[in-house]
């Protein structure tokens, strides 16, 4: 068994544990795992079955993408932010029941990841639904249209 499946595995447990309480919650929070290429998908889709299974609702938290290491080009790099937030609401709101969905700030213009992982070329972050001024980007429209695809089932 990998790491992952252990992580997973252990989380789901946890999960159960938590379940069972005398004062049990009826939802898990969980954030976007960032933009790695090596997200595991099809473990996620199996571990929000698990969650599903036990009755608990997510409430997705702290939705942004850490745009770092994408590309410097503004175009290709919004693009790839859109793609990550569209792939991974279209997995949550397609495997779970979803009350919420929170981004971890509004606006590009006062995002938390300028600080906090810089670009090494000095780009500005670009990681969330509004531009600098306060434009839907590229992931609005993918939110919009992950939403609009639940809606529409």
């Amino acid at each position: 068994m990998g790491a992952g499946k252990t992580r997973s595995a252990a989380k789901e447990s946890e999960i159960e544990v938590a379940a069972e309480r005398p004062d049990p919650r009826d939802w898990l929070a969980i954030d976007l795992p960032g933009t790695s290429p090596t997200f595991n998908y099809p473990e996620f889709v199996s571990f929000l079955r698990a969650v599903s299974d036990l009755g608990l609702k997510v409430i997705v938290s702290e939705l942004d993408v850490i745009d770092s290491d994408l590309p410097a080009d503004a175009a290709n790099r919004d693009q790839a932010v859109a793609n990550v937030y569209f792939d991974y609401l279209s997995i949550v709101l397609h495997s779970s029941m979803v009350p919420a969905v929170l981004t971890w700030g509004i606006s590009n213009r006062y995002t938390w990841i300028a600080g906090y992982k810089p670009r090494k070329d000095s780009a500005k972050a670009r990681p969330l639904p509004f531009d600098e001024d306060l434009k839907p980007s590229p992931a609005w429209s993918a939110m919009a249209k992950a939403f609009e695809r639940k809606g529409a089932r």
